[in-house]
């Protein structure tokens, strides 16, 4: 029986996630960044045998990637939508993603590139994060400012 990793998380994504799959289910392009408190992603997709502690892609046929090293998908979603520009690519992302390197540096280029057609949500469960980060942070204004269409923040 799967044991639930991050349950603060998991108990976040629950909420949203039902709307959020709703919206991106037909998507060709789906990434999760944060594999973590995935059992709302796993009750979505009707899998109620799933025995791995994380999301992993090469047992869920819905997901292109599903990292486990936290930071490497934006920027696998900017190689995605600049090789398929006709086609929708969605990330889920943590709240404490938002403060890594490479993440921010998908940000920008994202703006500077002007992509339009990656989707990100972002789970704010202020697990790991460093600001609280919350509707009204400066910071995510910023990313949000940078070019990302945020489907739902969390």
């Amino acid at each position: 029986m799967r044991i639930e990793t991050h349950p603060h998380s998991a108990k976040t994504l629950e909420k949203i996630w039902p709307t959020i799959w709703a919206q991106i289910k037909d998507y060709k392009f789906k990434l999760i960044g944060k594999p973590f408190g995935c059992s709302p992603i796993l009750k979505s997709l009707n899998i109620q045998n799933y025995e791995h502690s994380v999301l992993e892609h090469r047992y869920l046929n819905e997901f292109i990637y599903c990292e486990q090293t936290l930071g490497n998908s934006l920027g696998i979603a900017i190689g995605i939508a600049i090789a398929e520009p006709n086609e929708k690519v969605f990330v889920l992302l943590s709240d404490a993603q938002l403060y890594m390197g490479k993440i921010f540096e998908s940000i920008q280029l994202i703006e500077d590139l002007k992509i339009k057609n990656i989707t990100v949500a972002i789970d704010i469960n202020h697990k790991g994060s460093k600001e609280g980060l919350d509707l009204n942070s400066n910071f995510l204004k910023q990313v949000i400012d940078r070019g990302l269409t945020c489907l739902k923040i969390l």
